[in-house]
């Protein structure tokens, strides 16, 4: 009984610096992070051959070229491309204007001639030294667009495999380095069901696109979720304000096809045009679709640009004064509620003096884009969700139930003399998880499937169960789908080939917080329909460049001397270049009998001499010639 007493204090003292750390931690959650980040961007892009149909202008190339001009001076980046191999395009470094001149040069690279789609292989070699967790100021991002499955041979069993081993290796080793993936499907035949599981359980983002037209844009979408970079509000008309603590700005403006150029109007009336050479505080980066300009030392008052206006123009700009937020979570539960807290820093440093607050006024406006978008007046007075007056943190909490879909949340700071902006994406969701019908591997004869996946920001994995209800004009039936690597899969076999179904996808588990949730996913109508796979789309492409190369035999690297390790998503583009190969050996076979029976020995002019060929194709690099190169 003595010791009692000891005891109890010790323990007595262990809760409350458990409590304390506890207290401590959750301060740090809602309070603005003004430790100055230092990003590390990788940026993948498929070069399969079925690119050629789904990104025939090859919009990659400037989509490319506007994030390396985007992108901060210090940051690092690297580029990679993949396709049947893995091609390090730019290795990872430092960004500055050499690193942008590189990356402008290699983009030209970019083509559709791989005849496989190797994502496993593309992630891992991207991420090979991001296996340990970064510093607090480091934050990791990867980009990775694709328009396919796992497809890296024509055995499905040897893809399914591959697939298995990125759910249950690669992506727990993006997760314990650190790593967000951003991922866009560039068609509806990409592993969305893959895709969004990458995001989701790396806290990233992720896009499904109809055509390439969109790339440009949905790469800087990208980049501006990675990294949060500082803007200045643009009006209606185009118009913003530049201060005195602005020492770089840079704008970017999309464009229609035709329309007149870009003009950027100074505050002394001095106007910029992309044909503005002499100033050295001026670089201006024109393409067909956008314009980026940088502006080194900007005068401070008002500018305008004179172009049409876009929802994706940005003016960001390099500044001491920023405005900072907590970042909201990507994910929500319909009824859940938001909160997010803002604070203005100098220098990364909290500002709290009174004079200069009691001028700030703080709005947060939230738009889906369907009605009229809801805007909130935020006040540093202690008062509402606001936990203390005059701390120079303004909070802000959303009880109300915003509807499902994707929402924009946009925080604007404006002083006397000053305009700060911040952009976040939400997602509001009915249900914890996903439901995506997709096939079962890459070949036109696939069976489809019903994938399930949690969000996990909404749901325990461990806990979650599923049910799905099948019905059609027959009847109904119950089936449990199969759980693996965090994906509930149910092959539908050949039941749609008989009949459509509608589904009804019953989800139930835990919350992260412990709490139950139950939910019915929206009704999905589920019909086989024509997927433009490969093998269908991809024929040409897969089968030029094996022509090409056959008519120069010098590139023994090219895809064409691996054939034997895999082949397209069809046997029937092997079986043409199979007959093609055979014609042209045929023919020099007979050109030699017939110039040994004339008795000439020696050829002046070479037989492919006259081969009619595109040396801009044919001298393309390949895949394996990029990779030998890096």
């Amino acid at each position: 009984m003595k010791d009692a007493t000891p005891r109890a204090r010790l323990l007595l003292s262990a809760l409350l610096l458990t409590l304390s750390m506890t207290g401590r931690q959750a301060v740090a959650q809602t309070t603005p992070d003004a430790t100055p980040k230092h990003h590390e961007i990788r940026i993948l892009i498929d070069v399969s051959g079925s690119m050629k149909v789904n990104d025939p202008e090859n919009l990659r190339q400037p989509a490319l070229r506007l994030i390396s001009t985007v992108i901060p001076d210090g940051y690092r980046a690297g580029v990679w491309t993949f396709g049947e191999f893995v091609n390090m395009l730019i290795p990872p470094e430092p960004i500055n204007a050499g690193w942008r001149t590189r990356v402008a040069e290699a983009s030209q690279q970019i083509a559709s001639h791989g005849l496989f789609t190797n994502i496993p292989a593309a992630l891992d070699d991207a991420s090979w030294d991001w296996l340990k967790p970064p510093t607090a100021e480091v934050e990791r991002s990867l980009i990775l667009l694709t328009d396919g499955l796992v497809d890296i041979d024509r055995d499905v069993t040897v893809n399914r495999k591959a697939r298995d081993k990125l759910l249950n290796s690669t992506l727990p080793g993006l997760e314990k380095g650190g790593v967000k993936v951003y991922g866009i499907a560039l068609s509806e035949n990409a592993d969305i069901a893959l895709l969004q599981q990458l995001a989701e359980r790396t806290h990233g983002s992720f896009e499904q696109i109809q055509n390439a037209e969109q790339l440009e844009r949905v790469f800087f979408r990208m980049f501006e979720r990675a990294t949060q970079p500082a803007t200045v509000p643009l009006s209606a008309d185009n118009e913003f304000d530049i201060d005195h603590s602005i020492t770089e700005l840079t704008l970017l403006v999309f464009r229609e096809a035709r329309a007149p150029d870009t003009e950027v109007i100074q505050p002394d009336t001095r106007v910029l045009n992309k044909d503005t050479r002499r100033d050295p505080n001026v670089s201006w980066h024109h393409e067909s679709r956008y314009d980026l300009v940088t502006i080194r030392a900007p005068l401070a008052g008002h500018w305008r640009i004179n172009a049409p206006v876009n929802e994706d123009n940005r003016a960001m700009v390099v500044t001491d004064l920023q405005l900072l937020a907590t970042q909201p979570p990507p994910h929500l539960l319909e009824g859940d509620p938001l909160t997010v807290s803002i604070m203005l820093a100098d220098r990364g440093q909290a500002i709290t003096r009174k004079d200069f607050l009691r001028f700030v006024k703080v709005n947060v406006t939230q738009d889906n884009g369907k009605g009229r978008p809801e805007r909130w007046r935020v006040s540093d007075d202690g008062r509402n969700s606001d936990a203390q007056a005059g701390d120079g943190i303004y909070t802000l909490t959303v009880n109300k139930a915003l509807p499902g879909g994707q929402h924009q949340l946009v925080i604007n700071a404006e002083g006397k003399t000053f305009r700060r902006e911040r952009r976040y994406t939400i997602t509001v969701h009915n249900a914890p998880a996903l439901a995506q019908l997709t096939p079962t591997d890459s070949s036109a004869h696939s069976s489809p499937s019903l994938v399930i996946t949690p969000i996990t920001d909404l749901i325990d994995p461990a806990s979650m169960k599923v049910s799905v209800l099948l019905k059609n004009a027959k009847g109904e039936e119950r089936l449990e789908p199969i759980a693996s690597n965090q994906e509930w899969r149910l092959d539908l076999g050949e039941r749609l080939e008989q009949a459509e179904y509608t589904a009804l996808i019953d989800i139930s588990g835990k919350r992260p917080n412990g709490k139950a949730v139950a939910a019915t996913l929206p009704a999905m109508k589920l019909a086989r329909t024509a997927r433009k796979t490969a093998a269908a789309v991809a024929n040409p492409t897969a089968a030029a460049p094996a022509t090409k190369a056959a008519q120069h035999p010098a590139a023994k690297n090219s895809n064409t001397a691996h054939q034997t390790k895999g082949t397209p998503r069809s046997r029937l583009p092997l079986f043409w270049i199979e007959v093609a190969a055979f014609n042209i050996l045929l023919a020099l076979a007979l050109y030699f009998g017939y110039r040994r029976w004339k008795g000439v020995f020696a050829a002046k002019k070479k037989p492919w001499d006259d081969l009619d060929h595109d040396e801009s194709e044919s001298t393309q690099p390949t895949d394996a010639d990029k990779k030998s190169d890096a």
